[in-house]
């Protein structure tokens, strides 16, 4: 049992070694994204969001397709009015 204990203890160092390194690329790759990338990468985790709260609560569809028009529309009013903010990491 205590050699079990301790294989689980190297799988757990392990599986945290490489998350730690995922996170370091995730980063990077965050770095060197051009603005229209990164845009994308926020729309799709609020796209889940909005999706999740709809189901939850029973929205009808249109609420849906309208919170994620607005979602759209905000993030190209703050790339057209602060384009330097969204160059920044």
């Amino acid at each position: 049992m205590f050699e079990q204990f301790k294989e689980n203890l190297g799988l757990a160092r392990d599986n945290a070694n490489a998350a730690r390194a995922g996170l370091r690329s995730a980063r990077e790759a965050w770095r060197e994204a051009s603005p229209a990338k990164r845009q994308v990468w926020l729309l799709v985790p609020a796209t889940i969001v909005i999706i999740a709260i709809t189901d939850h609560f029973s929205i009808p569809w249109y609420y849906d397709a309208a919170a994620l028009v607005l979602v759209v529309l905000g993030s190209w009013m703050r790339a057209a009015i602060w384009p330097s903010s969204s160059s920044k990491p």
